[in-house]
């Protein structure tokens, strides 16, 4: 073991202490834009789009304990989202409306990450 006078450079390395955490994370969605003919029709050069998205997200990160020291499961998430889009003037104003939902499994509560202030 090599000294330096500072700190000690072995570092030894536990391969039992490791944890291989793997996901997957998907998205898709789709867009309905009204027909030409209908389109022709509208005022100052108007779209209308329809549009419906939907997720599924994983999020890889360190290792968590809880207080009886297992391990906790990792982050995921799902979200819907849709909604309609107006475009007017050319492209030069766009109004979108959209609604979505997002439940989130297994995360920490941001009350407990210290980042509170005492009452």
């Amino acid at each position: 073991m090599p000294i330096s006078g500072f700190v000690s450079q072995d570092f030894p390395d536990d391969p039992g202490s490791r944890t291989d955490v793997r996901g997957e994370s998907k998205t898709w969605g789709v867009v309905y834009h009204l027909p030409k003919v209908l389109v022709s029709k509208l005022p100052w050069d108007s779209t209308i789009s329809f549009f419906y998205d939907r997720g599924s997200n994983f999020k890889a990160d360190a290792s968590r304990l809880s207080l009886a020291g297992t391990i906790l499961p990792n982050t995921l998430g799902n979200t819907k989202e849709y909604g309609v889009t107006i475009t007017t003037l050319h492209d030069k104003l766009t109004l979108k409306i959209d609604k979505f939902s997002t439940k989130v499994a297994n995360a920490t509560l941001a009350g407990t990450q210290g980042t509170t202030s005492p009452a």
